[in-house]
């Protein structure tokens, strides 16, 4: 995916001549520069048949856009057409388009956003139609295309300075093509803000270099040297960059090479300092620069960054939510005020994952605003105010970042951050701080986290208040480095590599305010607060004296900034215990204020779910399906077994149904070689079976250890739990979205495979428990999560959920339920399990399924609950009390051997 070229081509259509009869293909086809979209589906719109309008000229896309073209002067009366087409509630377009070739229109139906351009601009508001390109613009946060274009101009330059320096790709290199980098980027930016002279940057490269490019490497490193210098140190430096003033800060002070220019490089430089480089978003564009020295994260170029909104999660609850209700609070008194101007310049913003620094620069940003308004209240009340500058110092935020170039974007958003702040600060009392020469700017670390000392980085200083913020990496045990691995025992993880490696940051920020004082809020996967990692992770948290203050419960995030990850994610604020004034769980249309908040996410004490072997209730056995690790040989498909049928009969008689998750969801039919040991020599003597067993032997004996022992047995299963009876499957994994789990019972003959769990013999009335609200709760706090999705676990869910003893009459009235959810499913023969568990689920199912949940409710509280919160809450309660009742005869007969001991 490319989004910066999506502008480009979107500019070539606004400079042509406009055709209604091309333009909309063209126009979609400039879109798929950044996702590609099939061949078939364009040629589907130009010939019809994917296009549902009903008015001539018009184009339809379902699900995309409804695009037509208007007369001379008439594109508003046409999208007011367009809205109010019957057509557009059936299809339900994303997008309405019009356009006259002068005037273009458009109404976004999701946002309900309307977009009014001269057509000949249609290139510069192109990120409104990016969603096209499977690309969501984030709410909350000014969608700048100057950031992309700017990005975009950068990432050429990059290449063509790589182009004209082969050299300067070796590793040693690196840190110096960074800086040099980033002393571009502020040049750029402060010729367009006027922190240096305007246009004093491109004028220099205009006018004191040639067209080949050879004396830009002269001209730049004299610049560079005299905005490294003041006045009385400036001999020997040429006049022409005596124009260019003393910066300071730091970031001239490192004599380090310029690179070799070119034409092209030279060019295109030229070209980027042009841009209004004022209008960037220092917040964003860092993140989105990483991208520019990373090739391969060039795909989303102009997506990459953390969202405002997304970070202000982390932020607002964790310190500015008390500020706020600090400023209510004072609002009339002078004292107040001051003390809370003290407050603000005492806090320290540590982000030890920091990246290009967002959440640093979010964070100084609401202070200075919140300093401005103090002074603002002060102002009001002093006749005599005298106005002080601000004392929010870049110096108190802090970060720690593994990226080289990371930590010079870093520390250059955060100069740009300080000028955009001063310049509101003008705005508002007619006076700022000089520009320059620059202060120190905030201390960001180039190092591994894991492996440093935070102490080092952020002083322990008992006057301060210190507030440890982030989105650290998010890798599950399974895919971390061997490197990583080795920063977890660095971490103090050793014995539990299990977690996810976001818990190195869990832990050292736990140890780090439980000695030092301060709060972390972090941005986690999901995963930290269900299954194993749960009794692994927060016992450890618990021990340091630390309790969770507030949590948002699981939500996409995307963090581009870390390699494009979209994950489940929860985001935790951990105080110590005697700090914790309030505590609340966030969700997606709730909050809560909380007595407690567990590990899960609920009202609750502090408890863990641990892995159980064997079932906490009276119910049958669960196991994983059988694995064949057979290289896929013993695997029939279902148009090999029809040809089979056909021209080898007698083969069928050693093949089985077999079947997973999405075989059952989605009625798919698949076959296995299934050979009972002493059919083994008649079954060999069939060619393809012979066949099959062969190549499976053949594979083993190469794969892995238990594979090679299988390989003397090459027509069995390497791993088999298969019983010829009657079963009911789970699949692994079930979407966050269902309401219900799908649970399927089937006769015997069937071989489960490892993609689902089954139970067999199991009565009715298990199928009815597994079907109900309460099983998914429980799923979905206890169990694991892929993504969004659930992800179910015999020991964790299964095993250990917590289901009441059963009169006779509750176990029927269970069974009967059962019956009722199967047979309101027959009455869709067409419709596949995961088509009939969407979104939109037949209104008999979902009857029945209401009805198990209010008889099952009614077993477990004598009553329906009222919420998915209140279910989780009760089936809490009931763990606990089962354990507790499990693990009293064992209490009682240690206290028996404990007291014969001492007698």
């Amino acid at each position: 995916m490319n989004v910066a070229e999506v502008e480009f081509k979107l500019k070539d259509i606004a400079e042509a001549v406009y055709n209604p009869g091309t333009f909309i293909f063209e126009f979609i086809e400039a879109y798929g520069a950044a996702k590609p979209i099939p061949r078939a589906t364009i040629a589907k719109l130009k010939q019809g048949s994917l296009n549902k309008a009903d008015t001539k000229g018009d184009l339809l896309w379902p699900k995309k856009l409804h695009f037509r073209p208007a007369a001379k002067g008439q594109a508003g009366p046409a999208l007011d057409a367009l809205i109010t087409a019957p057509i557009a509630k059936k299809h339900s377009p994303r997008f309405l388009v019009t356009t006259d070739g002068e005037d273009l229109l458009a109404l976004d139906t999701k946002l309900d956003e309307t977009l009014t351009i001269k057509f000949t601009s249609l290139n510069e508001r192109f990120d409104f139609f990016l969603p096209l390109a499977g690309v969501e613009r984030y709410q909350g946060v000014a969608d700048s295309p100057a950031d992309i274009k700017a990005a975009g101009r950068l990432a050429k330059f990059y290449d063509a300075i790589l182009s004209a320096n082969p050299d300067w790709t070796n590793h040693q290199k690196v840190h110096e093509l960074n800086l040099f980098l980033t002393r571009m980027l502020f040049c750029m930016f402060a010729q367009s803000t006027q922190i240096l002279p305007k246009d004093s940057f491109s004028r220099t490269l205009n006018d004191f270099t040639t067209l080949d490019g050879n004396d830009v490497q002269a001209v730049l490193q004299a610049a560079f040297d005299a905005m490294n210098l003041k006045g009385d140190e400036r001999q020997g430096i040429p006049e022409f960059a005596k124009r260019f003033p003393y910066v300071n800060g730091g970031l001239f002070r490192d004599k380090t090479p310029v690179p070799r220019f070119d034409r092209l490089a030279r060019r295109i430089l030229i070209d980027a300092a042009k841009l209004n480089w004022a209008e960037i978003n220092p917040d964003i564009f860092g993140s989105m620069i990483q991208a520019v020295v990373k090739p391969e994260l060039r795909g989303d170029l102009g997506l990459h960054y953390t969202s405002v909104p997304n970070i202000m999660k982390v932020l607002k609850p964790l310190f500015l939510d008390s500020l706020e209700n600090e400023l209510v609070l004072a609002a009339e008194n002078v004292r107040k005020l001051e003390a809370l101007l003290t407050r603000i310049r005492r806090i320290r913003v540590f982000d030890p994952a920091c990246g290009s620094g967002n959440f640093l620069i979010i964070a100084y940003k609401e202070l200075c605003r919140l300093e401005r308004r103090v002074f603002q209240q002060l102002r009001q009340h002093q006749r005599q105010f005298k106005l002080p500058m601000s004392e929010v110092q870049l110096s108190s935020f802090l970060g720690i970042e593994i990226e080289d170039f990371a930590v010079e974007t870093a520390k250059l958003s955060l100069y740009v951050a300080q000028h955009q702040m001063n310049l509101e600060f003008e705005k508002d009392f007619m006076v700022r701080p000089p520009a320059l020469p620059l202060r120190d700017s905030g201390r960001v670390i180039h190092g591994n986290a894991t492996r440093l000392d935070w102490s080092v980085i952020c002083l322990p200083d008992k006057d301060a208040e210190t507030y440890i913020v982030g989105n650290p990496p998010y890798l599950g045990g399974k895919k971390i480095t061997a490197e990583q691995s080795e920063d977890m025992e660095f971490s103090g993880l050793g014995k539990l590599k299990q977690l996810d490696y976001v818990a190195c940051w869990m832990l050292k920020a736990g140890r780090y305010i439980s000695e030092h004082g301060g709060k972390y809020s972090l941005v986690a996967t999901s995963s930290i607060c269900q299954g194993e990692q749960v009794h692994l992770m927060w016992p450890e948290i618990a021990a340091l004296g630390l309790k969770i203050e507030f949590i948002y419960t699981p939500f996409m995030w995307k963090n581009s900034a870390k390699l494009n990850a979209t994950v489940a994610c929860v985001i935790v604020g951990i105080s110590r215990e005697k700090d914790i004034a309030k505590r609340t769980i966030y969700g997606p249309d709730f909050q809560k204020e909380a007595k407690n908040i567990n590990p899960y996410m609920i009202d609750f004490e502090d408890l863990y779910v641990k892995p159980r072997s064997m079932p906490l209730s009276d119910v049958p056995a669960m196991s994983m399906g059988s694995n064949p690790v057979d290289g896929k040989h013993l695997i029939v498909e279902g148009v090999d077994y029809s040809r089979l049928a056909k021209e080898n009969p007698e083969a069928t008689a050693f093949i089985k149904p077999y079947m997973g998750g999405d075989e059952f969801l989605y009625d798919e039919k698949r076959f296995c070689i299934w050979i009972p040991d002493h059919q083994y020599t008649d079954a060999v003597e069939i060619p393809f079976i012979r066949d099959r067993v062969e190549a499976c032997r053949a594979y083993r004996s190469t794969a892995g250890r238990d594979a090679r022992r299988a390989s003397a047995f090459p027509h069995r299963f390497c791993y088999s739990t298969f019983q010829d009876k009657p079963f009911l499957i789970v699949p692994n994994t079930s979407g966050d979205t269902r309401s219900y789990i799908p649970v399927g019972l089937f006769d015997s003959g069937t071989v489960v495979n490892h993609a689902a769990f089954v139970v067999y013999d199991a009565e009715p009335l298990i199928f009815s428990i597994l079907s109900s609200s309460l099983h998914r709760v429980w799923l979905s706090a206890v169990g694991g999560r892929l993504e969004m999705r659930y992800r179910y676990s015999v020991k964790l869910v299964y095993n250990a959920f917590p289901i009441p003893a059963l009169s006779d009459n509750q176990r029927s009235e269970l069974e009967e339920c059962a019956w009722s959810v199967i047979e309101a499913r027959s009455s869709y023969p067409e419709e596949n399990i995961a088509a009939l568990y969407d979104q939109d689920m037949p209104q008999d199912l979902l009857d029945a399924h209401r009805n198990l949940d209010e008889v099952i409710e009614n077993v477990y509280a004598g009553r329906p609950f009222s919420n998915d919160m209140e279910r989780l809450e009760h089936l809490f309660k009931r763990y606990k009390l089962m354990v507790e009742k499990e693990q009293a005869p064992l209490l009682t007969k240690r206290s028996a051997r404990s007291r014969r001991a001492h007698a």
